[in-house]
């Protein structure tokens, strides 16, 4: 099931944690759950930086991510 997060609140109504969107995930498949996802967060974090910090890894961004820039949601291109 695929899950949005503006579809699901925290228990508490607050975002939601990582048991709040795979609550029949047992302890362990939720520690790592946890570990991966700030793995991820870290690494995307030193991603940003380096391309924020770097101006020739700036402009290749730019014009990598260019195209990408003009798609809008209201295109005709839905798979529905």
């Amino acid at each position: 099931m695929l899950v949005f997060m503006d579809q699901t609140s925290g228990t508490n109504g607050t975002d939601p944690t990582i048991r709040d969107l795979y609550p029949h995930a047992t302890d362990q498949e939720l520690e790592e759950a946890e570990e991966f996802f700030m793995w991820y967060a870290d690494f995307t974090l030193r991603m940003y930086e380096r391309i924020a910090h770097d101006p020739t890894a700036y402009r290749e961004f730019k014009a990598l991510t260019a195209a990408l820039q003009t798609a809008t949601m209201e295109s005709d291109h839905s798979p529905v």
